[in-house]
């Protein structure tokens, strides 16, 4: 099972992606799919998967936060 982040995409080239994660961290990340600048993103094992709405990427941001919350 592999555990994917929600990321906003700020900048894409050469199959790359400068991503923010919901935490805040900067980073690049193998960009494989259809997605471009400003596009919502899920982050896999260094990689953007899947293109997600906005909505989905705030509501998967809320439950990180409160299961980090939760772990201390």
């Amino acid at each position: 099972m592999c555990i994917s982040c929600p990321a906003k995409i700020l900048s894409k080239s050469n199959g790359y992606a400068d991503i923010v994660d919901a935490h805040g961290r900067h980073r690049q990340v193998k960009c494989p799919i259809d997605a471009s600048t400003g596009d919502f993103v899920l982050i896999g094992m260094g990689f953007a998967i899947e293109k997600i709405s906005e909505e989905k990427y705030s509501e998967l941001a809320e439950a990180q936060r409160e299961a980090a919350n939760a772990c201390g």
